[in-house]
């Protein structure tokens, strides 16, 4: 990702205080895209001592409508890929719960799911650089078919990081993957002393709710389910040549493990 701007406006308090400390970051960040183009989106990590929220692909978190195409007879379709409650990760540190959502579009529905809590293997190398007002550690680790390095900066000593990132000695302040198609980075940081109470974003009333497994399964059908959504909205008289393996996609997670 190109960095534009790099600004960061924090609210310090004293971190011998964490069981009270709460907050929110803003992130820039890019995800892996099937048509290779540049999609930069904004993206918010609210947080307190034990849960985080990371939040994007939302209405109002999209300059520019995010969208993925697929062409078939000369006919460019655009699907848009934000809605109103937008994508999330929920984690809960004490339990070690994780749930993310995947924004509805015209094709499919937003899947909830109840995801199997992947601990990342993090080496943290020697190398260290100073990113706006924090002196950053680099760590190294694989997560579900991609190798991320990232920065992070213990002078903000919670395990937190954007998307599903986590669970390093400090906030992670910068990331990327080793195919250039993932990176993200801080905009902002604005820390309170005041705990706050976060929730986790209940379902919509269309998304498809799944734990672990079904979800594994769902995925082996969804775009045959995107294909057949999208031919039956098409105009009478359009005749769609695409198949399931016309489908283009680039997740940023590449493999699952079994349960």
């Amino acid at each position: 990702m190109k960095k534009y701007f790099f600004y960061l406006l924090v609210t310090f308090v004293n971190f011998s205080y964490a069981q009270q400390i709460n907050g929110e970051i803003e992130y820039v960040i890019q995800f892996p895209n099937p048509t290779k183009r540049i999609d930069i989106k904004k993206a918010f990590l609210t947080f307190n001592d034990s849960v985080s929220l990371f939040i994007y692909n939302r209405n109002d978190l999209v300059n520019k409508e995010s969208s993925k195409e697929q062409n078939s007879n000369g006919i460019s379709i655009k699907v848009v890929l934000s809605d109103s409650t937008g994508s999330f990760i929920y984690r809960n540190f004490k339990n070690e719960k994780i749930y993310f959502r995947n924004v509805k579009s015209k094709f499919l529905n937003g899947t909830y799911v109840n995801d199997n809590w992947k601990k990342i293997n993090w080496t943290i190398a020697q190398d260290t650089m100073t990113i706006g007002n924090f002196k950053c550690k680099k760590a190294i680790g694989d997560f579900r078919g991609r190798k991320y390095t990232v920065w992070f900066t213990e002078m903000i000593p919670l395990p937190y990081g954007p998307w599903k990132l986590y669970g390093l000695p400090g906030l992670i302040i910068e990331a990327s993957d080793d195919k250039n198609e993932f990176s993200a980075y801080v905009k902002t940081i604005t820390i309170n002393k005041t705990k706050k109470e976060i929730n986790i974003p209940l379902p919509e009333k269309d998304d498809v709710v799944l734990n672990y497994k079904e979800y594994l399964d769902y995925q082996k059908k969804e775009n045959q389910i995107y294909l057949d959504n999208l031919k039956a909205k098409m105009p009478r008289g359009i005749n769609l040549s695409l198949k399931e393996k016309d489908i283009k996609t680039n997740p940023a997670e590449l493999e699952w493990e079994k349960d």
